[in-house]
């Protein structure tokens, strides 16, 4: 049995990748069963994605998290219990493999704690956010919270016993320079995700481009700048004419109230009903990504795997994360040095209007994803783990 832990995910947070991820396991590990702890609402969320893809034997377990709003330090007697309890429950199975599909810092103290205890476990850990703070000094203004900023509980008390595993061969390269001391620690694979089937499209429908935004939009992700670039774009007169949209809704208050009249957003403040995106998804020709580089280092974009699984040819900043894609698949869109190059390319497209390239740069994203199937990456997660048994 191998048995995977979410500490923090409750409803709809982040079942997409906990579905997937499970799936993941299963080719990893076909003959093995699956224990998924994770809270009730959680549980249920990602057990009705399982049987939509007809993924079976999965057992399922609730678990009570501490409450969210507690500090990390009221916190971790509380996570250092149930972490406990996912080790016992292990020992119980003969299960020597735990994996944490998501960590804290309490989660990952505790851990450290327990496996000088618990000598015959494995743990692989998936850190997310989190990872961001590694290079944000915490504020001094709660000095209990400083011993909890991640990169404590990261460095030290060192286990051969717990491998990271990171979502993005850029991830972990990153990661690995600037923490050379775990470097053999860090592994990768890609995210994963379940495709859509590629269906047939037609692009340019009408004379019209249309430009979409993937997921939940904020200043981090560059929102205010797709909004200032729908404005401009459209100032000009092309031979097609553009649509902006934003396939999400805006966590961002002030971008919330003061979205241009150049973008259609069809629900600002509450995220789309799977139907509602699905036909969104679908009819855009490009989806454009002006994430920031600074905010995106040590973090995987789940709407660039939207737009590989719509099949939709990338516009996108430059940065490590997006760059591994363009060269492991070619020619899937266009990949910009500034701001300004992205307001010339969709300038170029708008005149322009061939669908040749268009087309290849679609036929060059279904090859590139067939190299990152839940089943490929089951055969990578296999390889990973055995390095470490």
């Amino acid at each position: 049995m191998i048995i995977i832990y979410e500490p923090q995910c409750i409803g709809f947070e982040h079942v997409e990748f906990n579905a997937s991820f499970i799936t993941v396991v299963s080719y990893a590990y076909p003959n093995e069963k699956i224990l998924f702890l994770a809270e009730e609402t959680h549980l249920q969320e990602v057990s009705k994605k399982l049987a939509s893809q007809s993924i079976g034997g999965v057992e399922y377990r609730v678990i009570v998290l501490p409450p969210r709003h507690m500090s990390s330090f009221r916190k971790l007697p509380g996570e250092y219990r149930l972490c406990r309890y996912v080790f016992e429950l292990a020992r119980k199975y003969h299960a020597n493999k735990v994996v944490f599909s998501s960590i804290t810092s309490p989660s990952l103290i505790s851990i450290k704690m327990l496996l000088r205890k618990f000598k015959e476990i494995n743990c692989i850990v998936i850190p997310h956010r989190i990872l961001e703070t590694l290079v944000v000094r915490p504020s001094l203004r709660q000095p209990l919270e400083i011993v909890f900023w991640f990169r404590f509980p990261l460095l030290l008390g060192s286990s051969d016993r717990i491998t990271y595993l990171v979502l993005g061969q850029s991830i972990q390269k990153c990661l690995c320079s600037k923490f050379p001391t775990i470097e053999k620690k860090i592994k990768s694979i890609d995210l994963p995700y379940f495709y859509q089937d590629p269906k047939e499209f037609l692009p340019f429908k009408d004379k019209v481009i249309r430009f979409g935004s993937f997921g939940v939009g904020h200043r981090g992700k560059g929102t205010d700048l797709f909004f200032k670039l729908a404005d401009e774009v459209q100032a000009n007169k092309t031979v097609y004419q553009p649509e902006f949209i934003l396939i999400g809704h805006l966590n961002d208050k002030a971008l919330r109230h003061a979205y241009p009249a150049s973008v259609l957003v069809p629900s600002p403040s509450t995220p789309l009903s799977r139907e509602d995106f699905d036909m969104f998804a679908q009819n855009v020709d490009y989806a454009v990504f002006l994430h920031l580089p600074k905010t995106y280092k040590l973090v995987a974009s789940g709407a660039l795997f939207d737009a590989f699984s719509y099949v939709k040819p990338i516009i996108a900043l430059r940065n490590p994360f997006f760059e591994y894609y363009f060269q492991t698949m070619g020619d899937i869109g266009y990949l910009c040095e500034s701001y300004d190059e992205i307001h010339a390319v969709i300038l170029n497209v708008l005149r322009d209007g061939s669908t040749e390239r268009y087309i290849r740069q679609r036929e060059n994203i279904i090859l590139g994803r067939k190299q990152i199937t839940v089943d490929k990456l089951g055969e990578k997660l296999r390889r990973i783990i055995s390095e470490n048994d």
